[in-house]
């Protein structure tokens, strides 16, 4: 069955929308698809995160979607490493990053392990980046099956001392960027006629809010209600939409 996914997964070409967590990845041969699905994971305190795309919680839930995709994230760079698990399970990737560099080096790490994907600059509070990155997806594989919104800051901060400049830019990177790849990606999708899926990184701060990241907890908490709200919407094109909200995860981002 496993190796099933594995087949459906190497049709998929997915656009990853990293931002600034493209770094300090540590791999971990370790952990497997399979771990991922049998919640070894969950079991094991050597790992902070455990990113499902859909809703599959066991096998025999997966025979009926042998074509989701599961992903995980160790404690640094969550969309670096989003990227090289779905690269490592057969997905054609696109890196989209404002820091070139950095998903160029990505890029190159995953082609270097035989993997295909490219990379793109791109910023996440731009619209037109991101119908840029879209059509750049579906210029190099030929389609776009999956979009993964993981770009985010969270500039430390007390209320008080809260700018409006900063409450913007943490806003216009972490939530409308959300919205604006969203509907770039979901353009495609339906007009391809294929539905799609999408993930969107949250937080457990958007659950739970603490001190100092009170910009942060709100932006992420629109995430969660965006996604049910687009979720709600897009499901009568096939579309399938869904957040994960990971704990505190060591990461570039302020």
């Amino acid at each position: 069955m496993l190796d099933k996914i594995v087949r459906e997964l190497k049709t998929f070409r997915i656009l990853v929308a990293v931002g600034l967590a493209t770094r300090r990845f540590r791999p971990d041969a370790s952990l497997t698809v399979a771990d991922v699905f049998e919640g070894v994971v969950d079991r094991n305190p050597d790992f902070d995160a455990v990113v499902f795309e859909g809703r599959a919680t066991s096998y025999a839930d997966l025979e009926a979607a042998a074509n989701r995709v599961a992903n995980w994230a160790r404690a640094a760079g969550i969309g670096r490493a989003i990227a090289s698990r779905l690269s490592e399970a057969g997905a054609s990737v696109m890196i989209a990053d404002i820091d070139l560099e950095a998903a160029e080096k990505t890029a190159s790490g995953i082609a270097e392990r035989g993997g295909r994907a490219q990379a793109i600059r791109a910023d996440a509070s731009s619209e037109a980046d991101a119908g840029k990155a879209v059509q750049a997806t579906v210029a190099a594989f030929g389609s776009l099956d999956l979009l993964v919104n993981n770009a985010g800051i969270y500039p430390i901060s007390p209320v008080l001392e809260i700018t409006a400049e900063m409450w913007d830019r943490v806003l216009d990177i972490n939530l409308k960027g959300v919205m604006l790849y969203s509907q770039a990606a979901a353009r495609e999708m339906i007009r391809a006629g294929h539905g799609g899926k999408m993930v969107n990184i949250a937080s457990m701060e958007g659950l739970h809010p603490r001190k100092v990241l009170a910009h942060y907890t709100t932006s992420k908490a629109a995430v969660i209600m965006l996604t049910k709200a687009m979720a709600l919407e897009l499901a009568t094109h096939n579309i399938l939409i869904n957040a994960v909200a990971p704990g505190g995860i060591m990461t570039p981002g302020a």
